[in-house]
């Protein structure tokens, strides 16, 4: 099956330099795994959520395998999970060591170092696994770094979020100097009603095909 990415507005479609060339489906792709791509390719932010198995891991490789390596930028949680993809950390991606300071002063500090800036500036498709071990806090200041070095008029400075997590699996690592009543999961953060997230969750499970399977 082929699709093409479709944008009916031309300006979108030149602003976004989206690709024009077609996405193959695979053929093991579940009906919910095609929709996520869907609006992945139309440009929106999306969500993919599911239990162990559905296949978040397995969207997140066509990602970096269709889409441009000089603006993809693949990241997670952790060192483990990003090593998957060759991805890194998101703090690392977003130059923030710890997290633990105010956005104006990661933002300063960003706009005098040429690495750093020059990954938020190419940065047109952020890719973020294990999404729900970030606390609402470090949310916020995610998209308002990238508001102050990019685009101070867009969500998230115009890039386009591609969020990959189980909130059932993994909670958040909240800062030790947060205090317990402030401490919130991601999707309870202001910024992330302004994401606008398509939202698919994955249910159809491809890890374990043995339908007599067993724990012992």
């Amino acid at each position: 099956m082929l699709s093409q990415i479709i944008d009916d507005n031309p300006q979108r479609a030149k602003k976004r330099k989206l690709i024009t060339r077609k996405y193959h489906y695979p053929k093991t792709m579940s009906d919910n795994q095609k929709k996520a791509m869907n609006h992945i390719l139309q440009g929106n932010n999306v969500l993919i959520t599911g239990s162990a198995g559905t296949g978040k891991s397995f969207i997140i490789h066509e990602l970096v395998d269709f889409f441009p390596k000089q603006s993809t930028f693949v990241t997670a949680c952790t060192g483990v999970a990003a090593s998957h993809f060759n991805g890194t950390t998101i703090n690392y991606f977003a130059g923030i060591g710890k997290g633990d300071l105010s956005a104006d002063y990661y933002a300063k500090k960003i706009l005098n170092n040429q690495d750093t800036l020059k990954r938020w500036r190419r940065c047109r498709l952020l890719v973020i696994d294990e999404v729900s071990m970030l606390d609402a806090n470090l949310f916020n200041k995610l998209e308002e770094i990238a508001r102050k070095v990019r685009n101070p008029r867009k969500c998230f400075g115009g890039i386009q979020l591609v969020l990959c997590g189980d909130f059932f699996q993994l909670p958040p690592v909240w800062q030790s100097n947060v205090p317990h009543i402030q401490r919130k999961f991601c999707f309870e953060s202001f910024a992330w009603e302004k994401c606008e997230l398509k939202i698919i969750e994955l249910k159809q499970i491809f890890r374990q095909k043995i339908k007599n399977f067993k724990v012992c």
